[in-house]
């Protein structure tokens, strides 16, 4: 059987890349992988351009808008 698509607002604490994906700490203390490119995208179009995605949380936390099917991230917003 497929897996859902499920959307979900995560807090984000704190942002790591390796190897082109996006490893993000939650406030739950959980750990999201996503397309590092999904994310800059994501900031981009929410007027945060930084040239390292992982300076988006100097500032505290942001909320992402996640769709993902299992644990394959497809849409993220800001």
């Amino acid at each position: 059987m497929e897996a859902p698509l499920v959307q979900s607002i995560v807090s984000v604490e704190a942002i790591g890349v390796s190897d082109g994906v996006a490893e993000c700490l939650c406030e739950t203390r959980e750990i999201i992988n996503m397309p590092a490119q999904l994310l800059q995208q994501a900031l981009e179009e929410d007027g945060l351009l930084m040239p390292d995605i992982e300076m988006a949380t100097t500032t505290g936390p942001i909320n992402l808008q996640v769709l993902s099917k299992g644990s394959d991230v497809s849409v993220i917003k800001l």
